[in-house]
């Protein structure tokens, strides 16, 4: 017979499971039905409206309502007008749907707030706190700064951290995407504010540009790049098994256009998705941390697990559905296209250190 503390335990377990269960089915039910909701449409909103950008500016803040938010931050929003970006393409341009944002103050996680406000008393002269370098993160073609969330309270101990969102209805170019980061790193670091640039696969290759291109232009020689960090850049996606698998699901078309998004869907959760869940072993992650086995390194203490709790409630607001067509252009106009230019780079830079 059982004793009554291996009851206990069973009884435990069980609910663990459903527990586990049930935020399965959630958020695989909020993936699909969110393929039928449109995004949230938002309002654009350029420099000449807001007052114009400038190196005095510390935070960005996204004016955006979001589940389990924090309402401790002022209403400020930062928005780059990709109106104002020379491009060939202002069809995309014009439907650009690129943002700057602090992810700490927009998460409302109380070590950057504290430290926003002791800068704003800094402003009106009760305070001297110096700001920190800005650490600029650049995402995967996903758009999205959900990889690297819970690095983001270790980060931010030594660095002002920003990141670059992406919606994913944007189908802006490579050059485009380019000259935005530029534009802010310009308007918001100026010559006297330290900027570290960090890229993740697609992001990767976005940076190596953007710190090449600065490196090689009179306009950005002033600004104070310390720094270049590549987080699995997606330099041999040509060679991956998301070009293989990717290219299929994106160009497969049905003549009936539920069967072919019925099979899009499909494709989508059981072939490409899996290629991002590193061999099953961040389910079992999630799953430790959900029968309370463990937690991430970075999350120890209280206030991280509050912040990391906060995120995990909002994911159904963050993480949408990437229409078909936006995959095909972003592995072709975006993966591929950035890996032709960053060859073309890399033979400049390997033929100029041996002329013969």
């Amino acid at each position: 017979m059982m004793n009554s503390t291996t009851q206990r335990g069973n009884r435990l377990h069980r609910a663990q499971t459903k527990f586990l269960r049930f935020v399965i089915e959630f958020f695989t039910i909020t993936f699909v039905v969110s393929a039928f909701i449109p995004a949230r449409p938002t309002s654009r909103i350029n420099n000449s409206q807001k007052g114009k950008t400038n190196g005095n500016t510390f935070y960005k803040i996204l004016a955006k309502s979001s589940f389990l938010r924090l309402n401790l931050l002022p209403d400020a929003t930062s928005r780059v007008d990709s109106d104002d970006v020379t491009s060939p393409s202002k069809t995309c341009c014009e439907q650009s749907r690129v943002e700057f944002i602090s992810p700490l103050l927009h998460d409302g996680y109380p070590p950057a707030v504290l430290e926003y406000e002791h800068f704003k008393k800094g402003e009106m002269g009760e305070s001297r706190l110096e700001p920190k370098p800005i650490l600029l993160y650049l995402p995967g073609f996903d758009g999205t700064l959900m990889a690297p969330f819970l690095q983001f309270p270790s980060l931010g101990e030594e660095f002002d951290v920003r990141g670059m969102t992406i919606d994913m209805d944007d189908r802006s170019t490579f050059l485009e995407l380019k000259q935005l980061v530029l534009k802010y790193i310009f308007e918001e670091c100026g010559f006297h504010r330290e900027i570290y640039l960090m890229g993740e696969s697609f992001g990767g290759i976005l940076a190596m540009e953007v710190a090449i291109t600065m490196g090689l232009t009179q306009q950005y020689k002033n600004v104070q790049l310390r720094g270049l960090i590549l987080v699995n850049p997606a330099t041999c996606y040509l060679r991956s098994n998301l070009y293989e698998i990717g290219q299929t699901i994106a160009n497969f078309q049905a003549r009936n256009h539920i069967i072919s998004f019925a099979e899009y869907l499909y494709s989508l959760t059981t072939e490409l998705v899996p290629l991002f869940l590193d061999e099953g072993k961040a389910i079992q992650q999630l799953m430790a941390i959900i029968a309370s086995k463990g937690l991430p390194s970075v999350v120890n203490n209280s206030v991280r697990e509050a912040y990391m709790g906060r995120v995990a409630f909002d994911l159904p607001n963050r993480l949408r559905f990437m229409p078909q067509v936006t995959l095909k252009w972003r592995l072709e106009q975006w993966l591929e296209y950035g890996c032709g230019v960053w060859g073309n780079t890399l033979t400049r830079v390997q033929a100029a250190r041996d002329p013969n």
